[in-house]
């Protein structure tokens, strides 16, 4: 990521339980979802997530009109 670019900074709570699952066999998981969307994630053993996004990076997502 150049940090050169606007970035967003978005915090999300999971489960203990469910760090396993985001994070996948090997990072699998995570990989693939940073890849898909252009972003970075960190998650510590309290299942507190960070996700570090270009400001602009989820706009494909949008609905619509």
């Amino acid at each position: 990521m150049n940090i050169n670019e606007n970035y967003i900074e978005d915090f999300v709570l999971i489960p203990k339980e469910r760090i396993g699952v985001l994070i996948g066999k090997k990072g699998s998981t995570k990989k693939r979802i940073e890849e898909m969307f252009g972003v970075k994630i960190n998650v510590n053993e309290e299942g507190e997530v960070t996700i570090l996004r270009k400001a602009d990076s989820l706009e494909g997502l949008k609905a619509v009109d």
